[in-house]
């Protein structure tokens, strides 16, 4: 499964079957913050919605540990 980080509406994107996935999240006091996950049911329970957390996850781990970060809370995401 492909995922797409789509900097502009702060989501991370896949298709499948010619449906489109998304996780949109917010970035609150440097915390990145899941707001929404949306799955069309014709895709529902392939385990998109998980993957999709887990690549934000692994995306703010990555930015965390950035050589650019000041301070321990790279908030641009810059590293994806």
């Amino acid at each position: 499964m492909e995922i797409i980080h789509d900097l502009s509406r702060k989501q991370f994107q896949t298709v499948a079957d010619g449906k489109t996935a998304y996780v949109s999240y917010d970035l609150v006091d440097g915390c990145l913050n899941i707001e929404h996950t949306i799955v069309p049911r014709e895709i529902e329970g392939r385990g998109i919605a998980a993957g999709g957390a887990y690549t934000i996850y692994k995306a703010r781990r990555k930015a965390a540990l950035c050589p650019i970060n000041k301070g321990g809370n790279c908030t641009c995401l810059h590293s994806m």
